[in-house]
């Protein structure tokens, strides 16, 4: 088992993961949300998609690249890229 998969305990990764996800809340909101208060609901729903495909893309290449986080979640071997040629 990788050494990272025993540093991090369930609770102290809940704590932070919500800490983290708080502050990543209250940034959406201040950068992006607000200064749409007065937009259409379309712009609203547009960059609300957009910021979703970008946190997606950012889970996707952290996630991808690192294993294992918790000991719940340890994979045995890394997710592969597999290119399709037409």
């Amino acid at each position: 088992m990788p050494p990272w998969c025993t540093i991090w305990h369930e609770i102290p990764a809940f704590v932070v993961a919500v800490l983290l996800v708080t502050v990543i809340g209250i940034a959406v909101h201040w950068l992006i949300m607000r200064p749409l208060q007065s937009a259409s609901t379309l712009a609203r729903v547009v960059a609300t998609l957009g910021l979703l495909a970008v946190l997606q893309g950012a889970a996707a290449l952290l996630w991808t690249q690192i294993h294992c986080r918790s000991r719940r979640f340890c994979v045995p071997h890394p997710v592969r890229r597999e290119c399709v040629h037409p």
